[in-house]
């Protein structure tokens, strides 16, 4: 797949304003109560999608399909990445992005006219594009902090690595609702895994980060390209045509490459110093 990357970068805009929260609340996330109560709701189970990283991907362009057209992609690659080029590119005009977002959430609440079937598949994609969302917001977050991305740690966790479950859990806590996740617990109160449910519950505890995130649109902007590869030797730009489409995006400010390199050197030895799971 021939990526946009200027396009990909964008994408950072689309969870920058709920990332912001991370600066005023501790370091904890806030979605606001009028969207958390319609997710609650609905029942939008995102944390499933960390358990696919294909179809977490996915879930952001479902804007664009028909929900059994949705289903049918995880299973058809070329047609998937097709899909995601074609809401890349919608996402470079986020007023576009807008648009078809807004006319879907309308004809799903009723607000426009709309047949019976035409209301029921619009609120499928918006309560898919909700739970793409949310789900992609705290996988690409995960990368942030911890070097993995959630579809990692669940993967690893389903392993049997309880430092990858406690990291998972750390992060967005309704991974406890994952099966495995509740077989764990389940495990460890009918043996008495004191210590296992001691680091659980501290990392429970904890919010995601203790310090405030220096730069976040652009940390943001690198864990969407570390988690496609594109941060890879061989696979990453040189540092002044990144910096310049990172400044194109609007997620860089600076003109110094030098001071840009540094930046991204220093995202990137963090990551390569994290915790091994």
């Amino acid at each position: 797949m021939e990526v946009n990357i200027l396009a990909l970068i964008r994408t950072a805009h689309l969870f920058a304003d709920v990332l912001s929260e991370l600066k005023y609340r501790d370091g904890w996330l806030s979605f606001g109560p009028e969207f958390a109560k319609f997710v609650i709701d609905r029942k939008i189970d995102w944390w499933e999608l960390y358990e696919n990283a294909a179809i977490l991907r996915l879930a952001l362009p479902a804007v664009l399909l028909r929900p059994e057209q949705w289903k049918r992609l995880a299973d058809e690659p070329n047609k998937r990445e097709a899909i995601a080029r074609e809401f890349l590119a919608l996402a470079e005009d986020s007023s576009e992005l807008g648009k078809s977002f807004e006319a879907e959430a309308e004809a799903a609440l009723g607000k426009t006219p709309a047949t019976t079937e035409h209301q029921k598949e619009a609120m499928e994609r918006v309560e898919l594009l909700f739970a793409g969302f949310v789900g992609n917001l705290y996988n690409y977050l995960a990368v942030t902090v911890f070097g993995h991305s959630l579809c990692q740690l669940v993967a690893l966790a389903k392993e049997g690595n309880d430092g990858a479950l406690i990291t998972a859990a750390q992060v967005d806590r309704t991974v406890l609702n994952l099966p495995y996740f509740q077989q764990r617990v389940a495990r460890a109160q009918l043996t008495g895994d004191g210590d296992f449910l001691d680091k659980l519950s501290y990392r429970l505890r904890n919010p995601i980060l203790r310090t405030k995130l220096r730069h976040p649109d652009l940390r943001l902007a690198f864990a969407i390209l570390q988690d496609e590869g594109l941060l890879e030797p061989g696979k990453r730009l040189p540092y002044g045509k990144l910096m310049d489409q990172c400044r194109d995006a609007g997620v860089y400010k600076g003109d110094d490459v030098d001071a840009f390199r540094k930046t991204l050197t220093e995202y990137l030895r963090a990551q390569r110093t994290r915790k091994d799971f």
